[in-house]
C-alpha cells in the first residue's frame, strides 16, 4: 500500500501485495505506457510506447529476469508502439506493433525477434495495418488489429497462417474490429 509503480508492477497471484520489482520506464517525449507483456521461459518481455528503462535505452520494447527482476540487454528498437507480444518455445517473440521498423530492419505491422539476441529474423507476415493482439502455439500465429489486409488480400482485422509457409489457417473476411 502507497508504493507507486510507473506502468508495470509485480504483485503475489495469492495475496495481491506487491514485491519489489519496479522499473522506471517511460518516454523522454511524454506519453509512455506499458500495453504488451509475454513470459518465455524466465524472462518477461514488455512493449508499449517508451524509449527508457531507468537510465538505459530501450524503445519501445525491453526484457527483464523473472526471478530477480533485472533489466536484460534485450533491445530490439522497434520504432513504433508495441501493442502486443507473444514468446514461442522456440526463443523466439512475435511482436505487433504500429509501424515501422524493428532494430535496423524495416518491417510492417507483425515482426518475429529473437528472444535471445534481439535481432530480427527476417519474418515478414504482409499485413496492412496495426496489429494489437497477437497468439502463437509456435506452429501458428494469430493477428489481430486495424488492418485490412493480409499479403495484399482484404482479412479484415483478423488473420492466421502457419509460419512455416505462410498458408492461412483462419481466412479473411470482416470480423468487426481491431
Amino acid at each position: 500500500e502507497g508504493q507507486t509503480r510507473l506502468r508495470v508492477a509485480a504483485a503475489s497471484v495469492t495475496t495481491g501485495a506487491l514485491d519489489a520489482f519496479a522499473p522506471l520506464v517511460f518516454s523522454t517525449l511524454g506519453g509512455s505506457f506499458v500495453s504488451a507483456l509475454a513470459t518465455g521461459g524466465s524472462t518477461l518481455f514488455i512493449g508499449g510506447t517508451f524509449d527508457r528503462v531507468g537510465a538505459d535505452l530501450r524503445i519501445s520494447a525491453a526484457a527483464f529476469d523473472t526471478g530477480t527482476g533485472a533489466l536484460l540487454p534485450w533491445a530490439p528498437l522497434a520504432s513504433g508502439s508495441v501493442l502486443a507480444m507473444s514468446a514461442m518455445a522456440d526463443g523466439v517473440v512475435v511482436a505487433g506493433q504500429r509501424l515501422v521498423s524493428a532494430s535496423s530492419s524495416t518491417v510492417q505491422s507483425a515482426f518475429k525477434i529473437s528472444a535471445a539476441t534481439a535481432t530480427p529474423l527476417g519474418w515478414q507476415p504482409g499485413v496492412g495495418g496495426a496489429v494489437s493482439a497477437v497468439f502463437s502455439d509456435g506452429a501458428r500465429v494469430a493477428l489481430g488489429g486495424l488492418f485490412t489486409t493480409y499479403r495484399a488480400v482484404p482479412a479484415a482485422h483478423l488473420v492466421g497462417f502457419n509460419l512455416a509457409d505462410g498458408s492461412q489457417w483462419i481466412f479473411h473476411g470482416n470480423h468487426g474490429g481491431g
